[in-house]
């Protein structure tokens, strides 16, 4: 996941640097999606962290409460591949787009 991010930011750095106006925004909301998926992956971190350090038996992945299973291990891992597949999927034409803005410039460039 912090690959994909990083992969997202700089893909969005060199997009802005060269002026493709359109994979910009594409990519723009790639990275953001990257980051809402992360923050919810971390939450899923933290529940084992805090699970490790204090040893409740309530919270334990095996023998703890079905709810708090249900949330903290299915549920959130399941929006975190919903938000990546949404995201994926809307930014599916950010080739196109790209190949769109460098035609634009080549033409702006030879006039």
């Amino acid at each position: 996941m912090i690959c994909l991010f990083l992969f997202s930011a700089f893909t969005l750095r060199e997009l802005r640097r060269n002026g493709y106006e359109k994979a910009t925004q594409s990519a723009k909301i790639l990275v953001y999606g990257v980051v809402v998926a992360l923050v919810i992956v971390l939450v899923r971190v933290f529940y084992s962290i805090v699970f490790g350090f204090t040893l409740k038996p309530s919270l334990s992945p095996y023998n703890g409460s079905f709810a708090i299973k249900l949330v903290f291990i299915s549920l959130v891992q399941m929006l975190a591949a919903v938000i990546i597949l949404f995201v994926g999927l809307k930014t599916i034409n950010i080739k196109q787009e790209l190949l769109s803005d460098k035609q634009r410039q080549s033409a702006t460039n030879k006039m």
